[in-house]
């Protein structure tokens, strides 16, 4: 985490004798102009939920940009001298560490002179006011979380995809960015449904080889197998084009569409790809109506008969609660199964054919545990081992 800048410091800072106006990287303003002050607040200032050092310009209440570049605040900047452009881009995802507490400071002192700048910020790519305050950027609560008017205020975002929430009794302000919340459906959650994803429809389709939920990229709802990132999509010409715009997110069951949450498609530039993050209004509810497509479990016996005379049986482990196959396709892949006693079938792993190499099963332990190893392998040394642990399963979470 980095460490912020007390008020005391921060102060003492600014008020150096000869201090100048100062861009983003440190270097001299071209512009120079004092145009007002920085002042210290008493407001108790949160962002995605974690406190921040915050400020007062003209009654607002203001963040430092380059402290919002922290990714535990769920945000990433990125300052460009050439173009003189400093921006804020949102990581889509809520902090994952927690961040002090900041005690309530007081109201009114003058801390230091915001400057004139020629440097030009962007918070998700829509421009903001920006202060520069000897150095540093500061960028506006108020301005960043403003609703009203904003192409997404049905969904009660500001056109930066934030909004904010001021509590006068208790004198606090907080931030709050978009973010993505599919995995709390995804992970670990539903088995034996398969998923796929195009322009802002999700579609759930019923597919016994699936252990848990998966989102696999599509043309125009069909399914296509891809090792991308989960979160790249494909889209059509007219919905890809609008980035950074939310769109209502649909959970398509044969047809039949219920509105679940929302998605915005963005540009990221550090990787250069678009992506599209989905958030859910009730995860639980989303997770209720997708399962709902599920086929009836085959029983035990209906599953064995099915694996074994579809695929060649290479090995088998049995304890009191599954039985675990390796079976090979007919392009001789390594398919590892498993199979409850009380019936159902997951499709745990899949190893592409490699001849030099041989896969095997066994149980961990944990009963509800399988380890595929792979053999001979080598060390992150390049040295060959005799049996490398490749893969440990948990079997609990791939059945209902």
């Amino acid at each position: 985490m980095k460490k912020k800048l007390s008020v005391m410091i921060l102060a003492l800072t600014l008020l150096l004798p000869g201090t100048g106006a100062f861009a983003i990287d440190g270097s001299e303003s071209p512009n120079g102009g004092v145009i007002g002050h920085i002042y210290s607040t008493d407001i108790l200032t949160y962002v995605n939920g974690e406190p921040i050092d915050a400020y007062n310009i003209g009654g607002k209440t203001v963040v430092i940009a380059e402290d919002l570049g922290d990714w535990n605040y769920g945000y990433t900047y990125d300052y460009n001298d050439e173009d003189r452009l400093l921006s804020v881009e949102s990581y889509f995802y809520l902090p994952w560490q927690e961040h002090g507490a900041i005690p309530r400071g007081q109201t009114g002192q003058i801390l230091g002179d915001v400057y004139q700048t020629d440097i030009k910020v962007t918070y998700n790519g829509i421009e903001v006011t920006g202060y520069n305050i000897g150095g540093r950027t500061a960028i506006c609560i108020e301005e960043i979380g403003d609703t009203a008017g904003s192409p997404h205020e049905t969904y009660g975002y500001s056109k930066h995809l934030a909004y904010h929430v001021w509590n006068p009794a208790e004198k606090t302000i907080s931030l709050y960015s978009y973010f993505n919340n599919i995995d709390d459906m995804l992970g670990n959650h539903i088995s034996r449904v398969a998923f796929t994803f195009a322009d802002n429809v999700l579609y759930a389709t019923a597919d016994d080889d699936v252990p848990w939920g998966s989102i696999f990229p599509s043309v125009n709802g069909i399914r296509t197998d891809s090792g991308e990132d989960a979160y790249t999509y494909y889209y059509t010409e007219e919905f890809g084009d609008q980035k950074y715009v939310m769109s209502p997110l649909y959970l398509d069951i044969g047809g039949s569409r219920t509105e679940i949450g929302t998605c915005v498609a963005v540009w990221e530039e550090d990787i250069e790809t678009d992506r599209t993050y989905l958030q859910l209004d009730d995860p639980a509810a989303a997770i209720s109506l997708a399962a709902s497509v599920k086929t009836p479990a085959k029983t035990y016996d209906e599953a064995m008969a099915f694996l074994t005379e579809k695929y060649e049986l290479k090995d088998r482990i049995d304890n009191d609660n599954y039985t675990v196959l390796l079976l090979n396709d007919e392009n001789k892949n390594d398919l590892v199964y498993a199979v409850k006693k009380t019936g159902g079938y997951a499709k745990l792993s899949e190893w592409a054919a490699e001849y030099d190499k041989t896969v095997g099963i066994l149980f961990g332990e944990d009963e509800h545990e399988v380890i595929v190893t792979v053999h001979p392998y080598t060390d992150p040394h390049g040295k060959p081992t005799t049996l490398h642990e490749s893969h440990r399963l948990d079997l609990w979470y791939n059945f209902d």
